[in-house]
């Protein structure tokens, strides 16, 4: 009988143990993941985002078409359809803030970066990200 308990407390012992060591596991796993950017032009590099909310993206037979708008970003440079617009650029950060310029910095856009929650604030306007080009 004596045998039998210490058997039995032995394998409990192992099954904690493993337990605790499958738990610290995946914490670590999940601190992998989390993104360690510095700043918004590391974040948002080779990255696209699209609006939240569908949006007017111009003018049809039957009247205004919704869709999402469109930002991506590469190689210090972005690439922004909204409504039926196209424009690019090139674009620059300070910490979370975004700005792009257009035509030698005569247009300028701006946005804000947020790390937590990889949502884009670009003219007023949120975008999630949907890639990573």
């Amino acid at each position: 009988m004596k045998k039998q308990m210490i058997l039995i407390g032995l394998i409990i012992t192992m099954i904690v143990t493993a337990g605790i060591l499958l738990l610290h596991s995946r914490e670590i796993d999940e601190k992998d993941r989390e993104p360690s950017f510095s700043n918004a032009c590391i974040a948002v590099e080779e990255t696209t985002f699209r609006s939240v909310r569908m949006l007017d993206r111009g003018l049809g037979p039957d009247g205004v078409i919704m869709g999402y708008w469109v930002i991506s970003f590469g190689n210090g440079n972005f690439s922004w359809d909204w409504s039926d617009i196209s424009e690019s650029g090139v674009y620059e950060c300070d910490g979370w803030n975004i700005t792009g310029y257009q035509d030698n910095r005569k247009y300028e856009h701006h946005g804000t970066y947020d790390k937590e929650t990889d949502i884009l604030l670009w003219e007023g306007v949120e975008y999630i990200k949907i890639s990573d080009t």
